[in-house]
């Protein structure tokens, strides 16, 4: 499909289906994690059809579906799953928060993380699994790799050594939900 200009909403939900088909066609390619019982909404946030990250965000039960999640929405917490190391996905990601509340783009290449500021055990799929911490500036970070992939969790106002992961195995709910807040976002709910 090519557009120029704004879509009508049968053309604008015709992509978002396209996108939807992708995530499922895409999602048995690399594993997913949600918060055990978190009490919030939760929705598929960023999803790369290649290589790249994947996440999974919760917000609030009370979230009152502003334009997007702003850093300031407490609590929120990011599972990213991405292919790479953790190291430069956690490096990244500090970049790209930087860059939200300076307006600043960062240098690139992007410098190493910082030496974390511990080690902790993080619950995922029932096991116990190392996640180094950055528990410095605005949000909390905890990344490690488990079963082959790197998991980065960003949490801001909740703490990570309270997350206990468990892999995603049906990703329709988290996908229903980002519609249903797509659609209170254009007005049509």
């Amino acid at each position: 499909m090519q557009f120029a200009g704004e879509l009508t909403p049968d053309e604008f939900w015709a992509v978002m289906d396209q996108s939807d088909d992708e995530v499922r066609r895409t999602f048995a390619e690399r594993p997913a994690f949600e918060i055990r019982g978190w009490p919030g909404r939760a929705m598929v946030s960023e999803w790369s059809f290649g290589s790249g990250a994947r996440s999974i965000m919760f917000l609030p039960a009370d979230w009152n579906d502003e334009a997007f999640p702003n850093l300031d929405v407490l609590p929120r917490v990011d599972v990213l799953v991405d292919a790479t190391e953790p190291r430069p996905v956690v490096a990244e990601r500090m970049a790209f928060e930087a860059f939200e509340r300076t307006g600043q783009p960062p240098r690139l290449p992007v410098p190493d993380a910082p030496t974390p500021d511990a080690v902790i055990e993080v619950n995922v799929d029932g096991v116990a699994e190392p996640f180094e911490l950055w528990s410095t500036g605005h949000r909390a970070r905890a990344a490690g790799r488990v079963a082959g992939v790197t998991i980065v969790i960003e949490a801001t106002g909740h703490a990570i050594e309270e997350v206990s992961l468990v892999r995603v195995l049906d990703i329709e709910g988290l996908l229903a939900e980002r519609r249903r807040w797509i659609r209170e976002l254009r007005g049509e709910a």
